[in-house]
């Protein structure tokens, strides 16, 4: 007896469109950042001594693959809020488990209030300057370096 349920896959077409629409750009986009704060957080405690550089390849990537197939530059700059919102509060959550080690949980809500904010501006910055021209990526992706490496730079040993 055949199931009248259909499966939900992702048709190939999905990769393919040159277009996304909002909700799908909203799913890739909260998968790949929950996926990538993952690996980062495997990669900057062992691995890798520059988590800046892998924290914003992380977004140029999504941004470029996702953000930027999206149709209105609203559609762009929303899904760019919701990826620097999340990015922010994923990260925090990788150091929820030193504030709680600290017995200080006002250690976590003072990252979020200043990293978060940082994010989102280092995603805005990639977006913006990649809206009507893919390619310029690469200059706000340079920009988000010098951003995020400035905000550890200042802030990391107030923290």
């Amino acid at each position: 007896m055949a199931s009248s349920k259909k499966r939900m896959m992702i048709p190939l077409e999905f990769f393919e469109k040159k277009s996304l629409d909002f909700s799908s750009a909203i799913l890739v986009l909260l998968i790949g950042t929950c996926m990538g704060i993952f690996v980062l957080g495997l990669l900057e405690a062992s691995l890798f001594p520059y988590p800046v550089f892998l924290e914003e390849l992380l977004k140029a990537l999504l941004i470029f693959f996702v953000i930027c197939r999206l149709e209105t530059a609203w559609q762009k700059i929303g899904a760019g809020v919701f990826l620097g919102i999340l990015f922010g509060l994923g990260e925090n959550i990788l150091y929820l488990p030193d504030a709680i080690g600290m017995g200080d949980i006002w250690y976590f809500f003072e990252r979020c209030l200043y990293v978060a904010p940082m994010h989102l501006a280092t995603v805005l910055l990639m977006v913006l300057v990649s809206i009507k021209y893919k390619p310029l990526i690469v200059i706000g992706f340079i920009g988000a370096l010098l951003i995020h490496t400035y905000f550890n730079q200042a802030f990391f040993f107030s923290f």
